[in-house]
């Protein structure tokens, strides 16, 4: 009996997406899942356990926003291009990068990345 094939070995790699996603994509999309789910997402007493609910349709809508208003159509347009198992994978890298992004050193690294990002953009 041939063994299964290990889901890893299956799964796209998409290290050169993530790669492309700007950092105030972070700070941004987790305000766009706290006005949808409200800030009990954040209301964890260790970071590594945020409820971020990556699969449901409040999750895809915060995303879907986020990628609207930063301009950011081609990652909606990769999202929407994966089967439902690389864009499981996907998801999952967006909240690691979400968790980083919310650590101490992170805040005080990437502090205003998104305000000036709405800055150049409206000028």
């Amino acid at each position: 009996m041939e063994s299964a094939v290990a889901f890893d070995d299956i799964r796209l790699d998409q290290s050169e997406v993530l790669a492309k996603i700007p950092d105030y994509f972070y700070p941004a999309f987790l305000g766009e899942l706290v006005s949808v789910f409200g800030t009990y997402i954040l209301d964890k007493e260790t970071i590594s356990t945020f409820g971020l609910n990556s699969g449901t349709a409040g999750w895809a809508f915060a995303f879907y926003q986020t990628c609207e208003k930063l301009d950011l159509g081609w990652l909606r347009e990769h999202r929407d291009s994966l089967e439902w198992y690389d864009s499981d994978y996907f998801d999952g890298a967006i909240e690691e990068k979400c968790i980083e992004h919310c650590s101490k050193e992170a805040r005080e690294t990437h502090n205003g990345e998104y305000y000036q990002f709405l800055l150049k953009k409206y000028e």
